[in-house]
């Protein structure tokens, strides 16, 4: 079943996205996933009818997705603003740790990106009819059932009952299998920056 995500599933989705991204920066960053479950609640007091999970009976949630309206990106500030020192104290333990995903972030923060447009056509729709798919994430146990599909389709189901006519997600190039799920969706390359992320656009 998907169903819109509530303030009572926190702790599951932080469970999930522990599961699914052991070896990211942002569960670096989480700790013992006070952090992360403080992120996905002030995300969710922000983008209450963006944000989906998948629910098997008996089992509990699944997967989930989640995004926003893109002319609405305030929430992260928010966020760091909310949990500031809490923030920089677990960045200095990574650092001073010699996490190398700690020591990456604090260089790619400091430089300047590149961005190469690779369609011209997008950049006109104006960000009010645009929304963002920020993330989606299903157990390894639950890929291949359909489930990452009934997520995404309720998001840009959502999506185009809200108006917009664009839904724009952004992927690391070296995420080969996700890319091909997008692609398969109808997604096509809008832009890359740093020859590293690639967005993708798909028009609702």
């Amino acid at each position: 079943m998907i169903r819109e995500a509530t303030l009572e599933d926190i702790k599951a989705i932080v469970n999930v996205h522990f599961r699914c991204f052991p070896d990211s920066f942002s569960t670096q960053m989480g700790g013992k996933g006070y952090l992360l479950e403080r992120f996905y609640q002030e995300y969710m007091l922000e983008n209450p009818e963006l944000f989906f999970v998948s629910e098997v009976e008996k089992l509990g949630i699944s997967g989930f997705c989640m995004g926003y309206f893109c002319e609405k990106k305030d929430f992260r500030k928010k966020y760091l603003k909310h949990n500031f020192l809490r923030i920089c104290i677990r960045m200095l333990i990574l650092l001073l740790s010699g996490n190398k995903l700690a020591w990456k972030a604090l260089f790619r923060n400091t430089r300047k990106t590149q961005t190469k447009i690779l369609n011209t056509e997008v950049e006109k729709i104006p960000l009010e009819k645009r929304g963002d798919l920020l993330s989606i994430c299903v157990l390894p146990e639950f890929r291949g059932d359909g489930t990452a599909k009934r997520l995404i389709d309720r998001f840009q189901d959502r999506l185009k009952q809200s108006g917009r006519c664009i839904c724009q997600l952004t992927v690391h190039l070296s995420n080969v299998q996700g890319i091909k799920f997008y692609e398969k969706n109808g997604y096509f390359p809008y832009k890359e920056k740093d020859n590293q992320e690639r967005t993708f656009v798909k028009k609702l």
